[in-house]
């Protein structure tokens, strides 16, 4: 009898195991593809304003624009990449957008993160974007008109042979500048994927 219920105890173990690593396998890809259309445009539009970038950069080189150039001492206004790597604050004073003032359809436009703050007399605009492992996002200002302020947050996923990532998903808030103050201007958020090596 005591064999038996150790059989049994041994089995059970062995069977949770095999369960538990089934699911784990299973919920391993959580990524999200760009919609059709959005990852070839890698160049801005001119008027825009400023740039930033978030996140590790494994090769030790901080590249600010999504077109891999260094964005940190454009004339147009631009905000240095966090050389950090830390989550940006919200700025001090900062107020949130009202939703009926931002259109976001990405794939990453859920209510917890289709957030927008203004602050700096409204030229400073801060939009939450999407990192995981190894990437890495930016922000850049891509239009400004009258009636919108056009933003493109851009991932940029690592992609070199053998680099061993963390497979978490990350929503780093990033500011971005504007020539004149948001006002009543909806602010219109693309969202994109770019792969580098």
């Amino acid at each position: 009898m005591r064999q038996l219920r150790n059989r049994l105890g041994l089995f059970a173990g062995a069977s949770m195991v095999v369960l538990l690593g089934a699911a784990c396998a299973t919920g391993q890809d959580q990524s999200v593809e760009p919609r059709a259309g959005q990852a070839s445009e890698d160049h801005p539009a001119d008027g825009q304003g400023g740039t930033n970038q978030h996140g590790a950069d494994p090769g030790g080189a901080n590249h600010g624009g999504t077109d891999g150039t260094n964005d940190a001492g454009s004339s147009d206004g631009g905000e240095a990449p966090s050389s950090d790597g830390a989550d940006q604050e919200v700025p001090a004073g900062a107020k949130p957008l009202p939703q009926g003032q931002i259109v976001d359809e990405g794939p990453t436009a859920s209510a917890d993160r289709k957030q927008v703050w203004v602050s700096g007399n409204g030229r400073t605009i801060t939009v939450v974007a999407q990192e995981a492992g190894c990437g890495s996002a930016t922000a850049r200002v891509t239009g400004q008109q009258a009636e919108r302020v056009q933003i493109r947050a851009t991932e940029l996923v690592r992609t070199a042979p053998g680099m061993a990532c963390t497979m978490d998903i990350r929503y780093p808030k990033l500011n971005v500048s504007v020539d004149e103050p948001l006002g009543e201007r909806t602010v219109v958020i693309e969202r994109t994927k770019k792969r580098v090596d």
